[in-house]
């Protein structure tokens, strides 16, 4: 008694006393604690579970498929590449469809893969379409620009 007495004397910090409920608040004696709900003891410095804690049956499987093994072209390159060089807004749609592609086949479903590559494809193509037409009309317009430069001057 006379050491505890020493050390809160040396520490500054008085001795705790027990929780009391707030006043005019009491405790519901029905309710357990989440710990004793659960059926868990604490047994020194382990923790022990009951019985029918431990053969909990399973309920939920989650059964995952295996990538596959041809999956289809995913075009991610060349979505890139005709995000940088041609029409960048579907260059960008295609990007997002190769990786769709790429993530179908990775969790094993060919529908999605076969699909997202086939819209990829086709954003590919028209991004490619796109930027020739884009070029195809700048030069026109250039050339027409120097043909009136060279004409009236």
């Amino acid at each position: 008694m006379q050491n505890s007495q020493a050390d809160e004397e040396k520490s500054g910090i008085p001795p705790t006393a027990p929780l009391d409920p707030p006043p005019g608040y009491q405790y519901s004696q029905q309710k357990k604690p989440l710990i004793a709900q659960l059926g868990e003891k604490l047994a020194g410095d382990r923790l022990v579970l009951s019985p029918r804690q431990m053969n909990v049956p399973v309920d939920n499987v989650i059964v995952r498929q295996p990538p596959l093994t041809d999956p289809p072209k995913d075009y991610l390159v060349e979505a890139i590449l005709v995000t940088v060089c041609c029409f960048w807004p579907t260059g960008i749609v295609a990007i997002i469809k190769a990786f769709d592609a790429q993530r179908g086949a990775n969790t094993g479903d060919r529908q999605l893969a076969e699909l997202s590559s086939r819209e990829a494809r086709k954003f590919v193509c028209i991004s490619l379409w796109l930027g020739v037409a884009a070029v195809v009309l700048c030069l026109l317009l250039l050339a027409l620009y120097v043909f009136l430069l060279i004409t009236y001057v």
